[in-house]
């Protein structure tokens, strides 16, 4: 195993190849054990919470996913199996690997990643070793403001449950983030297929409804001051690419689409200028993965000096 240090794509490459409309291809749901089943036992349904909803009820009964063990990219595999699927000689992943590729230029920490090569398919997940994991044990940083995405994810998708209108109204639902339910899509970029497999928070509509009711939950502290704001742009731009790449709609339907950012409170950045560059990054990285992915090898993304 080898390790190789990916290079920031410079900022006057021309536009990067277009990234196809993801197509959905299954789903399936991690119950509260962690154990993979078919389909949409986990999934979750959009209610508005009432207002003044106090979003952080429960979190003290929450009931955290068993960090030790470790996954990889299993759902994925099992469910390639389930539906015959196969994708040889493109890459295979999770969009929050994607996510980090396409915001790297904006970013301070790096991170690590392990890319496999298998039957003509390059597989990809985040180097996350049992020594990271432990940092992320409950009472070292969950008991604070800024939870992990997910745990914020859970506790809004708690208070959806709720079936009365009141704000003092109890969940039905004792929040678990071990129980998620996830959607796996093809699309391309370029001529490289890829198949990526995501997390979805909640839907707004019947069971099965597809991609074009899937809902993106987010939350933020509120800003007081100018880091506050530059914390809040750069989680926009997080949350953009992960809508973009699983082809989550917007607040009114459409599809999120490569030159848009969210519209809440964006101001001092050129939307163009910041996602043309992550599309850039995410593109370079994806091409330097195929490219290489006739070897196993692991390719960290050093932090800037």
């Amino acid at each position: 195993m080898s390790v190789e240090h990916l290079s920031l794509p410079p900022g006057h490459l021309p536009p990067p190849p277009a990234y196809a409309r993801p197509k959905l291809l299954g789903t399936y749901s991690h119950l509260p054990d962690r154990r993979i089943v078919p389909g949409d036992a986990s999934m979750a349904y959009y209610r508005p919470a009432p207002l003044g909803a106090d979003l952080t009820y429960g979190a003290k009964e929450r009931i955290d996913r068993d960090e030790s063990v470790e996954e990889h990219l299993d759902g994925l595999v099992e469910s390639f199996r389930r539906i015959g699927r196969e994708r040889p000689g493109g890459v295979v992943t999770w969009r929050g690997m994607l996510t980090r590729f396409m915001t790297a230029p904006f970013e301070t920490e790096g991170w690590a990643m392990d890319a496999v090569a298998l039957n003509g398919s390059v597989y990809l997940e985040l180097y996350d070793p049992p020594e990271e994991r432990a940092k992320r044990k409950p009472g070292l940083c969950r008991a604070t403001w800024a939870m992990p995405t997910r745990h914020t994810r859970r506790i809004l998708r708690a208070t959806r449950r709720w079936t009365g209108p009141r704000a003092g109204r109890e969940q039905s639902t004792r929040m678990c983030s071990g129980a998620t339910d996830s959607s796996i899509v093809e699309s391309s970029i370029g001529e490289i297929p890829v198949t990526i497999g995501g997390e979805v928070d909640c839907v707004d509509g019947t069971p099965n409804p597809g991609l074009s009711k899937c809902v993106e939950l987010k939350t933020n502290k509120v800003i007081n001051d100018e880091r506050g704001d530059n914390i809040f742009h750069k989680k926009l731009l997080k949350h953009w690419a992960q809508s973009f790449l699983l082809g989550i709609p917007d607040r009114r339907g459409h599809p999120v689409l490569s030159a848009q950012l969210p519209d809440p409170a964006y101001s001092g950045y050129s939307r163009r200028t910041e996602t043309g560059l992550a599309s850039r990054a995410g593109a370079a990285f994806l091409v330097r993965c195929a490219r290489d992915g006739d070897a196993e090898h692991t390719a960290e993304r050093p932090a800037p000096a």
